[in-house]
């Protein structure tokens, strides 16, 4: 539920922030910025939550993620959904594939990346914790953004790579994210 609210409160603080990079013509220079802003709003929302909220509770930072995550895919589904009954898109199967694997990538990472904010800060390290996913966030996000922005999506190729460097990369901090969650309830947490 709170990672829902968090989600919410994303659309209201990261859209106005990221305004100005319209007037940017570099495709990529525009994704970069909309990327790190991304990430550092959305780590930062959830790094606040996770020491407020939750005392640095990695199993909470986790169902926190997953809350975070889940709202996202909502919001996507929705989005698309308006989309295709308006008429505005079209998805092919590889396309409707690859959205798959981006929104499960998505609510995996944002599983790991709130589970590895409790960790750091629980090892007074948040600040690098901070620092390390906002920008990991941020550089998935631009490539995202890059490949939108400069309507790459036509190549399946590039767009099912990057999604296989997504999804590896969120599994991957998955379990380190996991490994802290059970790190933190074998040391009382919990």
């Amino acid at each position: 539920m709170v990672g829902g609210g968090l989600l919410v409160l994303t659309l209201v603080v990261q859209p106005p922030l990221q305004m100005p990079l319209r007037g940017v013509s570099n495709i990529q220079l525009r994704a970069l910025g909309a990327g790190l802003i991304a990430g550092f709003v959305q780590e930062g929302l959830k790094m606040s939550a996770v020491v407020k909220l939750y005392d640095k509770s990695p199993k909470y930072a986790l169902h926190l993620g997953l809350g975070f995550g889940l709202g996202e895919w909502g919001l996507a589904l929705l989005s698309t959904g308006v989309a295709l009954t308006l008429g505005l898109t079209r998805i092919t199967v590889m396309s409707g594939f690859l959205g798959s694997v981006e929104r499960v990538s998505s609510i995996l990472f944002h599983m790991a990346s709130a589970s590895l904010l409790a960790y750091f800060a629980l090892r007074r390290r948040g600040l690098l914790g901070y620092l390390m996913l906002s920008l990991l966030h941020g550089a998935v996000d631009w490539m995202a953004a890059g490949l939108s922005l400069s309507s790459s999506l036509e190549n399946q190729f590039l767009v099912g790579l990057a999604e296989a460097l997504w999804l590896s990369t969120s599994v991957g901090f998955l379990i380190l994210g996991l490994r802290g969650v059970l790190h933190g309830e074998a040391g009382g947490e919990g």
